[in-house]
């Protein structure tokens, strides 16, 4: 699929063995009270890898567009993209107008084992194309359009949110949008399985380009 509604990144191009090193790396112990402190801890070496500096807008990477995400594979968890707030949800229709959108262009995708207390496993992907980009939009615009269904009557009222009766996550097809603690935040989240087939579709164009290339 050739991308005409979603241009490629107009950035370098890095590819996944640039931070193969990663894999050596000894992780901090978690921290049951800062539950990010290993993704900080993997951001901050990760940057040495390419000489980059952590941005604190938009993808992490932000000279090569790629966004760094972490977890472990002893939780279910799902994928954290980014965090919006409920304001900035209602008043952004756009999906390219969003954070999101600017951090889902490229992932390196880290997973950590805490027995080992190493990664075991990374991967860069570039997310930058129509396929993906239109499943993301309309996620996006699908659980936006729940939560303004959820969150509106509350405040044509000027009532406060009743998020213990009325808390959901508010689904698209594959991403969602779920409550953090902080009273008016939502985290974009992906599933481990959504992943996989996005992942899947990245690396399956990565081939099919290659080849492609090499063919002439």
């Amino acid at each position: 699929m050739s991308n005409i509604i979603y241009p490629k990144l107009n950035l370098p191009r890095l590819a996944s063995r640039t931070f193969d090193p990663l894999y050596n790396l000894i992780l901090p112990p978690r921290d049951s009270k800062d539950s990010g402190n290993t993704g900080r801890f993997i951001d901050r070496h990760t940057k040495t890898l390419v000489a980059a500096i952590l941005s604190s807008k938009g993808p992490d990477l932000s000279q090569f567009g790629v966004e760094i995400k972490s977890k472990y594979n002893d939780t279910n968890t799902d994928w954290t993209i980014g965090t919006m707030t409920l304001l900035d949800i209602i008043n952004t229709p756009m999906y390219k107008d969003t954070e999101i959108y600017q951090k889902m262009q490229a992932l390196l995708l880290c997973t950590c084992d805490d027995n080992l207390r190493k990664i075991i496993d990374i991967g860069l992907y570039y997310m930058d194309m129509d396929e993906i980009q239109i499943l993301l939009e309309n996620s996006y615009l699908g659980a936006r359009t729940q939560i303004l269904k959820f969150v509106l009557p509350f405040w044509s009222k000027n009532q406060p949110i009743d998020w213990k009766s009325n808390f959901q996550n508010f689904k698209g097809p594959y991403a969602k949008f779920e409550r953090t603690a902080s009273v008016n935040s939502l985290a974009f989240r992906i599933t481990s399985s959504d992943m996989e087939h996005l992942k899947n579709i990245a690396s399956t164009a990565y081939s099919f380009n290659l080849n492609f290339a090499e063919s002439y």
